[in-house]
């Protein structure tokens, strides 16, 4: 999993007035699902464990979770300072680990960039714990869409035995409609662009990113824009000052260069790309 990256240098949350999304602003949470998801979020916390909610309990975090992202686009913005998390892929022992070490929302702010399930073991507490962050503090929390959120990779590597094993198939289509509904890429502070894959070819500017649509179906996850946020990957090595060239290690779209790297910043005039999709060893 990689590690959080604190990108101002603080975890303090300046009291100077910022934008949000306008439905977050607008959302309203039950009180009886505001006592539910604390509740959650101290047993995962403390214990690791969702035993002894009901499923319906879990689904009424889903579904309000559901309510909540639909009305995002598919581009954000988040102001700094804020924590960044790469891939979490079932590790939950590990995420809780980290957020120990930092003060969690509202104090912080934490961006999570995809890559939720599959893998490890723990990928519903995992989600359930975002979620109930996320319905908690919706301005203080963002959640990314990574390729591993397509229903055609967690069909296959682990999440959906894990659903199925532990509460039903019907848990595993309710998380893909949340997936569906998670955005792809966030700006933050104007000045860095995140994602969970890489860049794309046909991003021509920031109204590329303004004009683009939440993939919806295994079609659009797999073509344009949509599948390069989700998939590329930086050259390595000798491949390092290609401009761009098929990606042979996914089998999916691009891989890209230092000097594209470069020019893509001059062209979105931004300082900084920050991105996951690829392991780091990271002792902490």
């Amino acid at each position: 999993m990689n590690l959080a990256s604190n990108l101002s240098g603080s975890t303090a949350i300046s009291s100077v007035s910022i934008h949000h999304l306008p439905h977050e602003s607008k959302f309203v949470l039950k009180p009886n699902i505001r006592g539910l998801a604390k509740r959650m979020i101290y047993r995962l916390i403390n214990y690791q464990i969702l035993d002894g909610f009901s499923d319906a309990e879990v689904y009424c975090i889903i579904d309000n979770t559901l309510e909540l992202l639909k009305p995002a686009p598919a581009f954000i913005h988040m102001p700094a300072p804020v924590i960044i998390f790469g891939d979490t892929h079932g590790q939950f022992a590990d995420l809780i680990r980290i957020i120990k070490r930092v003060d969690a929302p509202p104090k912080s702010r934490f961006l999570f960039l995809g890559d939720y399930c599959d893998r490890g073991r723990k990928s519903i507490e995992i989600l359930i714990l975002l979620f109930c962050y996320k319905l908690l503090y919706p301005k203080d929390v963002q959640i990314l869409r990574g390729n591993h959120e397509c229903s055609k990779m967690n069909r296959l590597y682990g999440f959906y035995e894990e659903c199925r094993r532990t509460r039903g198939t019907q848990l595993w289509r309710k998380f893909q409609a949340v997936f569906n509904e998670m955005p792809l890429c966030c700006l933050v502070e104007n000045r860095i662009i995140t994602m969970h894959g890489g860049i794309s070819p046909d991003i021509k500017g920031m109204e590329t990113l303004y004009k683009l649509k939440k993939p919806k179906t295994h079609a659009e996850c797999d073509t344009g824009v949509a599948l390069d946020l989700m998939w590329s990957d930086p050259a390595a090595g000798a491949d390092s000052c290609c401009s761009w060239q098929f990606n042979k290690m996914r089998n999916a779209s691009w891989m890209f260069g230092t000097e594209t790297v470069k020019e893509f910043c001059r062209l979105l005039n931004i300082d900084m790309i920050v991105r996951a999709h690829e392991m780091e060893i990271v002792h902490l």
